[in-house]
């Protein structure tokens, strides 16, 4: 390259994933952290599962707000890091990304990514687009910024009035369907989730014979930047 030369920038759309391969099932989390996190996160390590949180770092807290686990919610980030669980980014202020000018998904990612290396000392290489909505210019911006899009195939939409029951029929459904992986869309802001619905759910998935992924691990590259 000439000494003046102005470097490439990378120009690929971002890949999409959404389901797994095998008989693996990747449990994802949106919109926190919240006040059900922390102990969410310790649950799910309890029990020899890791997960993947798409945090927000100005949704339902800032993530320099205190939490009620001690500490500020950056501290919960690092507390589900350190138990081997992976933290990826929802935008900063959870914005729907096909209604934004390039500057403004731009400003969206790298504030969450800040905010996400200041909690962990590590930048997501993932995100989810809130809403799971965006378009061709996104994914080519998003491609520019170096993340894999990730959505999901199981929806247990856990954001209306869906009983405990109800999503669990919904897992029913899709794990013995013998479809095969599975990236499976929950949020830690409610207490039904958090509480009832995820410790269910790794009991059910394991009796199914399902192996709990990452969604770095489903999708065979690095978590982190």
């Amino acid at each position: 390259m000439a000494a003046n030369a102005i470097p490439l920038e990378r120009r690929a759309p971002a890949p999409v994933i959404n389901k797994c391969s095998g008989k693996r099932l990747a449990l994802t989390f949106d919109d926190g952290p919240h006040i059900y996190t922390y102990k969410l996160a310790s649950m799910l390590h309890s029990k020899g599962v890791k997960a993947t949180f798409f945090i927000n770092g100005d949704n339902y807290h800032k993530l320099t707000d205190p939490a009620p686990s001690g500490g500020t919610y950056a501290d919960v980030l690092k507390h589900s890091y350190n138990l081997g669980h992976q933290i990826a980014s929802h935008t900063y202020r959870h914005k729907n990304l096909d209604k934004l000018s390039e500057s403004q998904v731009r400003e969206e990612m790298n504030s969450n990514s800040d905010a996400i290396n200041a909690a962990i000392g590590r930048r997501p290489a993932f995100m989810r687009p809130p809403e799971g909505a965006y378009n061709g210019d996104t994914l080519n911006i998003l491609g520019q910024l170096g993340y894999t899009v990730v959505i999901w195939d199981i929806d247990v939409q856990d954001w209306t009035s869906n009983t405990l029951s109800k999503q669990q029929d919904i897992y029913r459904e899709a794990l013995e369907s013998g479809s095969g992986g599975h990236i499976a869309l929950q949020h830690d802001v409610y207490q039904q989730t958090a509480e009832e619905l995820a410790p269910w759910i790794v009991d059910y998935a394991q009796s199914e014979g399902y192996e709990f992924v990452t969604v770095a691990e489903c999708a065979g590259t690095s978590a982190y930047h």
